[in-house]
């Protein structure tokens, strides 16, 4: 099933309709799926003024306005059909023939308004974009229009930050949509019956389902293998020679990058990869850099440096304070061997029964020792350092 947005891909390849997919979920497409999430909350609640202020304008009174809206587009008969709304629509019921789609907004009142909700990639000129096209056309049919004002607003910098592209298509640049997707679909019938597809690269491959089993990446994978990089060795480099090399190179991490992806899923799904002799490739905990409130801290330093309180406050804290700006002052005032360690572990851990410090942790992608790991996931708050110091200093 070939849906709307798969078609800018199947545009510039054919051919990738005819190879074995495997989607997959990363974090790109799941704050995608958040930000989709919130804006059609914001509209099924009324709560307009959560939605981009430019998207706004195009809302004339009286007007219906529907987030996620289903539609299908018959590309040899041209005909067009409008169903559900919302998530449980997109279990699309697809007749022979059919383009599904789900718009994102649709503004239906004197004038006709497809919405589409972009990240952070330009998509390029609306009119020119297979999927939004598709939209139009469909939904010009559906509900009689000539025209339609098309929208991307791209809302990966968050709703008011928005920045949206709106374009008024006439029935001349519809038929020509039409045209042009009739061309795709028949380049990719064509291609479905190929028993080995052409393929063709372009910036598409980035979000391919296919690029796993595509010829063009594994035929680059066994160059590789077989003849090595071609700038490596290549002792008769020209300025030709330098560009496909460059081209080569940026392929193969393109590749590197999506298997990485994968292994992301496999691992936020599975949990760590065992590498063997203590190592572990997955999600680890990375303590963040810890924040000490400035008035807890005097309390802290008042509760375990009673004799010297008032040196100690007045040589480690302001208004906040670190952990850098304690251990400067422990050293300072407790210069004994071993003392400014034991001081600052102190100071630090009555800090933290009292709730002044605070720390976001980050839980980045690598490799890490397990036994290292274990320990960060285990450590606790010694309670019993502010006794161990007074015993150690009395």
């Amino acid at each position: 099933m070939i849906t709307a947005s798969a078609l800018p891909r199947v545009a510039a390849c054919p051919g990738s309709v005819a190879l074995s997919k495997a989607h997959t979920q990363n974090q790109n497409t799941a704050d995608g799926t958040v930000r989709h999430a919130a804006v059609e909350e914001a509209v099924l609640e009324g709560r307009l003024d959560d939605i981009p202020a430019k998207v706004r304008e195009f809302i004339d009174e009286g007007a219906v306005v529907t987030p996620e809206v289903v539609v299908y587009y018959n590309w040899r008969t041209g005909a067009a059909r409008q169903t559900g709304r919302g998530e449980s629509a997109r279990a699309y019921d697809v007749g022979e023939d059919e383009i599904p789609g789900t718009i994102d907004l649709l503004i239906v009142g004197r004038r006709l308004v497809v919405v589409d909700y972009k990240g952070h990639e330009d998509v390029g000129t609306p009119e020119e974009h297979e999927q939004i096209m598709l939209y139009a056309v469909a939904a010009a049919r559906i509900h009689g229009f000539t025209e339609v004002t098309v929208v991307v607003a791209y809302i990966g910098a968050g709703v008011e930050d928005a920045r949206v592209v709106p374009v008024v298509v006439d029935c001349l640049e519809l038929a020509a949509s039409r045209a042009k997707l009739t061309r795709i679909m028949e380049a990719a019938e064509a291609q479905s019956r190929k028993a080995v597809p052409d393929v063709h690269e372009s910036r598409h491959c980035k979000y391919c389902p296919s690029k796993s089993v595509c010829p063009s990446k594994v035929g680059l994978l066994v160059q590789v293998a077989t003849k090595g990089l071609a700038v490596i060795g290549d002792t008769t480099m020209t300025t030709e020679r330098a560009a496909e090399a460059y081209r080569e190179i940026e392929r193969i991490e393109q590749l590197v990058k999506d298997a990485r992806k994968r292994l992301e899923v496999y691992v936020d799904e599975q949990g760590p990869i065992d590498l063997g002799n203590g190592r572990a490739f997955g999600r680890y905990r990375r303590p963040g850099n810890e924040k000490v409130n400035g008035a807890i801290a005097v309390q802290a330093i008042r509760d375990a440096l009673p004799l010297d309180a008032e040196a100690f406050i007045e040589a480690a804290t302001e208004r906040t304070t670190s952990k850098t700006a304690i251990e400067r002052a422990a050293k300072a005032l407790y210069p004994a061997r071993g003392m400014p360690t034991k001081v600052t572990r102190a100071v630090l851990a009555r800090a933290r029964e009292l709730g002044g410090i605070t720390a976001a942790d980050t839980f980045p992608l690598g490799e890490f020792a397990v036994d290292r790991q274990q320990a960060v996931e285990k450590e606790a708050i010694d309670t019993d350092a502010v006794d161990r110091l007074l015993t150690a200093a009395g």
